[in-house]
């Protein structure tokens, strides 16, 4: 634990898990509203494991210790703004083996095992691809490995991240934090055009390629761990039936991402609402796991 983070159990004293979820929160209430929605998801479908919350205190609401099992007050550090406070988790958990997931989601099924134990073939990982070309984030892939020193970066989106307290993950979480202070020219990208803030899967997947990480991956047919609403379609879930479905297009090329031919559907175990859309879905979801836990609604969209 960092000299700046406080931890403290929310409901009762116990040891430390060997596995448990963890959220982030920071800056406007509605983060951690969107935190306390995804920790209430992760009760629901995989109540075994415990929830943290990791926060700066500015907008905790009175109700967060009904939700989470552990709460870590942290203070941040100069430069880790936002989703790049993702850097500075490993010291932070409380957790053995943590999988960290975004707010803005929601686990869906009650499978979260099969995840928890492809993840944890490695120290630390993500679902992506190994990439050394093309181009990512609007930078090209091959100058940037090579200015960075590595072989190849994991392209992929750090929504769900694992690891375990290990050297190697310790590790990967400080050439992270190098390459954020050293090569912020080369894989600095601005985040969700937040001029203040910088994405945080550049510096991660570089760092996995430098100490020689594999990501996860998934086929459509067996069910991901997570798919984003970004250029789906037909976006369906339930807490109560526990079901998912979404359609995505086929390719990543920028004409079908709006003029796609040809939709995969997916079945994944989270999905991951960015920007909160399609609002009806996430309003739906939000309005679930707040009744079932006796918590007011919160809305996201006023």
């Amino acid at each position: 634990m960092t000299d700046n983070a406080t931890i403290s159990p929310a409901q009762n004293a116990h040891a430390a898990p060997r596995k448990g979820y963890v959220f982030l929160a920071t800056g406007h209430q509605k983060y951690f509203e969107m935190a306390i929605n995804a920790a209430l998801s992760a009760k629901w479908m995989d109540p075994e494991k415990p929830v943290c919350l990791i926060h700066d205190g500015e907008n905790l609401p009175d109700y967060a210790a009904q939700v989470f099992d552990d709460l870590v007050d942290f203070k941040g550090e100069d430069g880790f703004v936002g989703v790049m406070n993702k850097m500075l988790i490993y010291d932070l958990s409380p957790y053995e083996e943590t999988m960290f997931i975004d707010g803005d989601c929601f686990i869906l099924k009650p499978d979260m095992d099969r995840h928890w134990e492809r993840y944890g073939k490695q120290d630390f990982t993500f679902a992506g691809s190994v990439s050394n070309s093309g181009s990512w984030y609007g930078f090209d892939i091959a100058k940037a490995c090579a200015d960075a020193g590595v072989p190849y970066l994991i392209q992929g989106n750090t929504g769900v991240f694992y690891f375990r307290k290990s050297d190697t993950a310790k590790a990967v979480f400080e050439t992270a934090k190098r390459f954020r202070h050293e090569k912020p020219d080369i894989l600095g990208v601005v985040h969700q055009k937040r001029s203040t803030q910088f994405s945080d899967e550049p510096f991660l997947g570089a760092a996995m390629g430098a100490h020689g990480l594999q990501p996860v991956s998934y086929t459509a047919e067996e069910g991901s761990i997570m798919v984003t609403t970004l250029y789906a379609r037909f976006c369906k879930g339930d807490m109560e039936t526990a079901t998912s479905q979404l359609k995505k297009p086929a390719s990543n090329l920028p004409t079908d991402r709006i003029w796609a031919l040809k939709y995969v559907t997916h079945s994944p175990s989270i999905m991951h609402f960015i920007s909160l859309k399609p609002r009806k879905l996430f309003t739906k979801l939000s309005e679930q796991v707040r009744a079932r836990a006796g918590l007011p609604d919160y809305d996201f969209f006023s």
